[in-house]
């Protein structure tokens, strides 16, 4: 598991053992793009036609309806019975394989790649006026990014997270303890020991968050 603060990019990456004892490697990257104001998640492998998901949106309260239908995931719900009304909506690109949306799942079969764009959006226009359609907040922005390859999102993320992000450094001393895994360092600072190029790392940290 990874996350790249200078792009903004996360990964995890694992080898899993699928049908017939066949091993593969399998990515999972995602990003938040201020740009686009969408969340992108992106599945893939190294072996052909291995991936198959099965795709939802939840949420444990104030739900009114998980629905899916084509190719899209949707996901609606409002705060109070007069209240704040809140909408998600999820695009689903695959590569090869099948696609089935069946209740309020989509099935993936077969595929080399899913590409997964969500975007959200609440009926809030004012402090007293909640009287925006979430929805249709939601299929502008989907639209808008609908021609858009996961390449050409990622590019203009990258882009515009570099540019904001690369404004400040902060260098406070390195010992060889950074050359290790962060979980390791976070058990060794418990326990004492000298690494300051870890307080850099937090502090650029929270300025990701």
């Amino acid at each position: 598991r990874e996350l790249d603060l200078h792009t903004g990019l996360h990964r995890v990456s694992f080898r899993w053992c699928g049908e017939r004892d066949t091993w593969s490697r399998q990515t999972r990257e995602s990003f938040a793009s201020a740009v686009d104001q969408v969340l992108v998640f992106r599945i893939t492998t190294d072996r052909a036609g291995a991936l198959t998901a099965q795709l939802r949106l939840e949420r444990g309260q104030d739900v009114e309806e998980i629905r899916a239908g084509g190719n899209r995931l949707v996901l609606r719900g409002r705060l109070g019975a007069q209240g704040l009304a809140f909408h998600a909506e999820a695009d689903v690109r695959i590569e090869g394989g099948r696609l089935d949306p069946h209740g309020n799942a989509i099935t993936v079969s077969a595929a080399d790649a899913i590409t997964i764009v969500v975007a959200g959006a609440t009926s809030y226009v004012g402090p007293e006026d909640y009287s925006a359609n979430p929805a249709d907040r939601c299929h502008a922005v989907l639209e808008r990014v609908a021609r858009k390859s996961y390449a050409e999102l990622q590019s203009v993320h990258r882009a515009d997270h570099t540019r904001l992000f690369g404004r400040v450094a902060i260098d406070l001393g390195r010992t060889a303890q950074a050359d290790l895994p962060t979980d390791q360092r976070l058990t060794d600072a418990a326990a004492g020991k000298d690494d300051p190029a870890l307080a850099a790392l937090y502090f650029q940290f929270g300025r990701y968050l």
